[in-house]
């Protein structure tokens, strides 16, 4: 399989992941994503396949692993300047952290979320953090909150003459549905059409399973004395994921209860709940528990139902959307604060590190480059610019993994740092590749610095990394005025790739 055929299959894999996540067993999107996170240097790219992988997680029951991705995503992402994907990380960071309960942490990734996308571009990507950002307020019990985001990420798809994506109706629904049970009034007529378009769906799992599911929770609120007449077919539900099937039982639960079959309604429930609670679906674990206290109760288990008591579960509901929702509404206001301030006051205290820092060199970022450029090239004078470039950095990765060649990376980022030669910015141009640009008429204070890492690194002692390696770099330097700085940039580079043709492990002079 040629290189473009297998990108665009990974691409193809990722898409339906992206679209499905929730429904289905991801094992095989996976395995590609993990290759094309293997494989990939660029940090935003990276960021984005991250985000990838932590979405086709969600519907597992542990959260934690995509919690883990979607912050790393996010750190990469906005460091790159990506802003509607940044937000998109944030926004399930902060979903996948509540569900883990670190609700400290997800609150701080909301307000994140929150901030982005107010001053990012209304794009499908954006729509989709919106569409998060519902899901975590719904997660606390602020549905008034969820159902503002939920309508903003479905009037940006409108806006853009998109469909809505299938995660989108899916929270739609579960907004809708949830409210309603928790006492909130939210429109309905958003989530009759979701359900309308999941039932209609291409994906045989959304057209079995999550459509008629939630046409089924949607008629219990309307008619509950008819449920009991819904049809379901659950013939291959153990294929779906596990958040899915432990909400499918608890809506098939709902229609043997309103039929009478209360042993059946029983044990769909002892089934479903393990699920549920692990999941920390706090909303339907309350009506799970309420659901089977009553057929308990209709059984004539009465110590079941004792266990099971409504008291018990009512309580635990109001606590959460009492204290947590409020918590929520604290949320929504920081954020409205936030985004009152300039981009530099709304960013600083929080985002400085992650905008201006490389997290893994601890140089500058690419966008950190980009704006103190754009301030070079308006100064008057000349500089001088050092493009530094680490020698055979694929084959460090292919020979001895992802895991060294990141802590050679840091090592690098470390010798870069520790020259005595002060420059108006040193940041990272690309996954291996370092420039630094120095105020001075001439090359001397570039040529220190290069020569100061290339001594550094050839004094490092790289056995203690991994047995063989040996790290050397390559540099080319450029001089110039500085309104030209980004010409004399491209000059540096050219004498780089002398530098590597002349044998490597060299420094270059254009």
């Amino acid at each position: 399989m040629t290189t473009t055929n297998h990108q665009q299959l990974t691409e193809q894999m990722i898409l339906a992941t992206r679209d499905s996540a929730v429904l289905a067993e991801r094992s095989t999107e996976l395995e590609w994503i993990d290759a094309a996170i293997a494989a990939e240097h660029d940090d935003g790219a990276r960021g984005s396949l991250l985000l990838d992988r932590a979405i086709a997680q969600q519907g597992e029951a542990d959260p934690s692993r995509p919690a883990r991705d979607s912050v790393q995503a996010f750190e990469l992402l906005i460091a790159s300047g990506h802003t509607d994907q940044a937000a998109f990380a944030a926004a399930v960071a902060g979903a996948m952290l509540q569900r883990a309960g670190d609700v400290e942490a997800a609150v701080d990734y909301a307000v994140e979320a929150m901030a982005l996308v107010d001053i990012s571009d209304r794009t499908l990507m954006a729509a989709r953090a919106a569409n998060s950002i519902s899901t975590l307020f719904a997660q606390l019990s602020a549905f008034t909150q969820a159902f503002t985001y939920s309508s903003l990420s479905a009037d940006i798809c409108a806006e853009q003459q998109e469909p809505l994506p299938m995660a989108v109706c899916y929270t739609s629904c579960y907004i809708a549905v949830e409210a309603h049970h928790a006492g909130v009034s939210v429109p309905l007529d958003r989530a009759r059409a979701a359900v309308e378009q999941l039932t209609n769906d291409a994906n045989p799992v959304a057209k079995q399973f999550l459509g008629p599911g939630m046409a089924a929770e949607l008629l219990n609120l309307d008619r509950p004395d008819q449920i009991g007449a819904t049809r379901l077919d659950s013939d291959g539900l153990e294929h779906a994921a596990p958040r899915l099937q432990a909400w499918f039982r608890l809506v098939l639960a709902m229609v043997a209860n309103g039929a009478k079959r209360h042993d059946e309604a029983t044990e769909l429930l002892d089934i479903a709940l393990p699920t549920l609670i692990t999941l920390g679906d706090e909303h339907r674990v309350v009506r799970a528990y309420r659901m089977r206290s009553d057929s308990r109760a209709a059984l004539g288990d009465m110590d079941g139902a004792l266990s099971d008591a409504n008291v018990v579960a009512d309580t635990v509901r109001r606590w959460q959307i009492d204290q947590v929702g409020r918590l929520a509404v604290q949320i929504s206001h920081r954020a409205e604060l936030e985004q009152m301030q300039s981009t530099l006051q709304r960013r600083a205290v929080d985002l400085v590190r992650q905008i201006n820092i490389d997290e893994l060199t601890r140089t500058g970022s690419r966008r950190l480059l980009e704006s103190r450029l754009d301030e070079i090239e308006r100064e008057d004078g000349t500089v001088s610019v050092a493009i530094v470039d680490i020698d055979n950095f694929k084959q460090v990765n292919d020979d001895y993994g992802h895991v060294v060649g990141d802590e050679v990376l840091k090592r690098v980022g470390a010798a870069l740092r520790a020259s005595n030669q002060a420059s108006t910015v040193l940041a990272r141009y690309g996954g291996d590749e370092f420039v630094a640009v120095f105020n001075e008429s001439g090359t001397s204070a570039a040529e220190t610095f290069a020569n100061d890492v290339m001594r550094t690194l050839s004094s490092t002692n790289w056995g203690d990394l991994a047995l063989g390696l040996d790290i050397y770099v390559s540099a080319g330097i450029a001089r110039g005025r500085s309104s030209d700085v980004r010409d004399i940039v491209q000059h540096a580079d050219g004498a780089l790739y002398s530098a590597k043709r002349s044998g490597r492990n060299r420094c270059v002079i254009a």
